[in-house]
Parts: structure tokens; C-alpha cells; sequence
């Protein structure tokens, strides 16, 4: 295997040049410049990563731990940091936890050593919170929060407002749906008499083409328009 000394040999420059050429720590002459990317090049070296970020104090990794990794909520989201992490020179490596805390503070402390430049971490452990509180590495809660671990970054959803938001559009949908299927009915049966629309008290039915449609958003299932329907298509 080659090392770094070997590229130095062949391009006749010391060991620390190389190693500024590749970490861009310091200038160096351009023509010594080339003759260590031209070795480089011609051994295929690669510099040993792990002893690169010790020296460096920084892996170019942003490690995620999430509970469960078959859940598609938190593979969706291990997926968009790991683009963003990519587009922006980083890697990451994923850790999922089962929920266990021991397991949790496992993989921090393996993050830590392996000089991860951050972590992403969605835990509801009190024990791993603790933890994090000392943690020497930059920290995003994600989704939940800790008590005492106030000073982490924390990303999380308005769990009510999306529920909320949820279960108004399922009633638009099916108000949407409901009126379709009256259309439907109407047009197979319809026979444009208007009985419906006189018995309807809060203009809630109106006349397409000679069929009739409800408007399910002001209908009040008073049943008044059903009753009078004498082609019986309106329920």
C-alpha cells in the first residue's frame, strides 16, 4: 500500500508538503504542487481518513441516530440529510437505536470518537439527554425535546396543527366526493322537475344542464329536498 512517504519520495519533496498540497493548510509552490498531485496521481494514493480527522479534529461526517430505520418517516428524513450533507462535501452514517438508550449513547460516543463534525438525533430518553448535555460535537433534536438539553438546536413539527389541517381536508374531500356521486345519480335519474331546489330553504342545490347538484358545503341533511325527489335519486 502506498503511503505518504512514498509520494513524497517520488516527488521529491518531504512528507509534511504533501500533506499541505492535500489538506490546503498552507501555500506551496506551484511547481511542487504538481509534482505531488502527479504522484498522487500515478500511486493512486489515499490518505487514511480516520488519521486525517484526528489530525484535523474534523471527519466530514454528520452522524444520525433515529429509533427505527424501517419506519419510512425517519428513512425520508435520513434520505434528505444525506443529499444536503453530500451537496455540501459531507457524508453521513446512520445509526438506528431501537429505541434503546443504552444503544443511543453507544453511538454518540463512537460519533464523538470518530470526530463527527455534528449529530442528528431523535430520542426521548432523559439518559441520552444527559449525555448530549456534554456533548463536545454540534447536536439537532429532531421531532422531539429534551428537558435540560434546552441550549441543542431543535427541529420539530406542529404535530396539532397538522392533525387539524389533516382532518380538514379528509371533510373537504368527501364533501368533494359526495357531490359528485349525487351528480352522478342525478344524471341517471334526474328529471329536472326542480322540486328539490324549491325545498331547499339554504340554497344548497342548484340545476346543471337539467340535473341536479348539491352543494354539500351548505347542506344541512334536512332530508326535505330527498323527500320531495320523485325520481328518487337524491338519498
Amino acid at each position: 500500500m502506498t503511503s505518504i512517504r512514498d509520494v513524497a519520495k517520488i516527488a521529491g519533496v518531504s512528507p509534511a508538503t504533501v500533506s499541505r498540497v492535500m489538506n490546503g493548510t498552507a501555500n506551496v509552490n506551484e511547481e511542487k504542487r504538481q509534482r505531488v498531485e502527479a504522484a498522487i496521481e500515478k500511486t493512486g494514493f489515499c490518505p487514511n481518513e480516520l488519521a486525517r480527522a484526528l489530525y484535523k479534529k474534523s471527519s466530514k461526517i454528520i452522524g444520525v441516530i433515529v429509533p427505527d430505520i424501517e419506519n419510512p418517516f425517519f428513512s425520508e428524513l435520513a434520505k434528505a440529510v444525506e443529499d444536503e450533507a453530500f451537496q455540501n462535501g459531507y457524508r453521513m452514517l446512520l445509526c438506528s437505536s431501537g429505541n434503546n438508550a443504552e444503544k443511543e449513547m453507544q453511538n454518540i460516543q463512537m460519533l464523538v470518537q470518530m470526530k463527527a463534525d455534528g449529530v442528528i438525533i431523535m430520542t426521548n430518553s432523559v439518559d441520552t439527554g444527559k449525555v448530549l448535555k456534554t456533548c463536545p460535537v454540534p447536536v439537532v433534536l429532531v421531532d422531539r425535546t429534551l428537558q435540560n438539553v434546552n441550549e441543542k438546536a431543535v427541529v420539530k413539527s406542529d404535530h396539532y396543527k397538522g392533525g387539524y389541517l389533516a382532518a380538514e381536508h379528509l371533510v373537504q374531500c368527501s364533501s368533494h366526493d359526495k357531490g359528485k356521486d349525487v351528480k352522478a345519480a342525478c344524471q341517471a335519474g334526474c328529471i329536472g322537475c326542480t322540486l328539490c331546489t324549491k325545498q331547499c330553504e339554504f340554497d344548497a342545490i342548484h340545476m346543471e344542464n337539467n340535473v341536479a347538484v348539491i352543494d354539500y358545503e351548505k347542506c344541512t341533511n334536512c332530508g326535505k329536498c330527498a323527500a320531495k325527489c320523485p325520481a328518487k335519486v337524491i338519498q
